[in-house]
């Protein structure tokens, strides 16, 4: 008799929690920003949430297999574009890698989710690890959007009505309330603290909004719909 899982076991389990867990660090890092204080802390749980999103990713779609260098390189390039936006050089220089390492990021998060939304799709069975990755793409997409909105403001720093101080040694500070203003967005809830000011921020804004509700309305109603139609099939004969 076996007391304790062999490792395939445990790994197999393990693979079913993977969604699970990076669906918690995001909501953490989320609950922790307002608390992280110094803006190389900040930087360093952006890279972990970044690698953790790549492995996740890497560890659940096989058809990105050839396509594996390209994640890697996207993500190196992001960490050492921060890493060089940290340094205490020139203004001008920090902008540059900022926008750079912003771009980066973007780059990357649209390839996890594309990637994310192919393991999805192509899963034969809705199980927990699909319902998280339903969740955990769904939050990326915010993500993905308060980065955009960064990068608008970055060129049109008037896009928005915000306080904050836009110079590269505080604009990062930006993405509190960019993070904040994208979940408010594709939520719908519209509190209306934040308000879009130019055509571009208008519209991207409306951009977001229907690609959360589509993204509720059509893919979490199908996962529903297979998960019921699953469930009618295990379901034993009346006796």
């Amino acid at each position: 008799m076996r007391i304790f899982p062999v490792p395939s076991q445990c790994w197999a389990f393990l693979q079913q929690l993977r969604f699970l867990q990076l669906t918690l660090y995001i909501l953490f890092f989320l609950f922790a920003f307002p608390f992280l204080g110094q803006e190389w802390v900040f930087k360093l749980f952006s890279c972990i949430f970044l690698l953790n999103a790549l492995l996740v990713t890497l560890s659940a779609s096989g058809r990105i297999v050839r396509l594996k260098g390209l994640f890697w390189l996207v993500f190196a390039a992001s960490v050492i574009f921060t890493a060089l936006y940290l340094l205490p050089l020139f203004p001008a220089e920090r902008s540059l890698f900022l926008k750079l390492a912003i771009t980066s990021e973007i780059l990357l998060l649209l390839l996890c989710l594309t990637a994310i939304l192919v393991f999805i799709f192509e899963s034969r069975e809705v199980t927990v690890d699909t319902i998280f990755a339903a969740v955990v793409a769904y939050l990326i997409i915010a993500v993905t959007f308060a980065q955009a909105y960064k990068i608008l403001i970055y060129f049109s720093p008037n896009s928005f009505n915000l306080t904050a101080d836009l110079a590269p040694s505080g604009f990062d500070m930006v993405h509190g309330d960019m993070i904040y203003y994208s979940f408010i967005v594709i939520t719908t809830v519209g509190i209306g603290d934040i308000v879009p000011l130019t055509p571009a921020a208008r519209m991207l804004t409306a951009i977001e909004g229907i690609v959360g509700q589509f993204f509720v309305a059509v893919l979490v109603a199908w996962l529903v719909g297979r998960f019921i139609s699953q469930s009618g099939h295990k379901a034993p004969p009346p006796e």
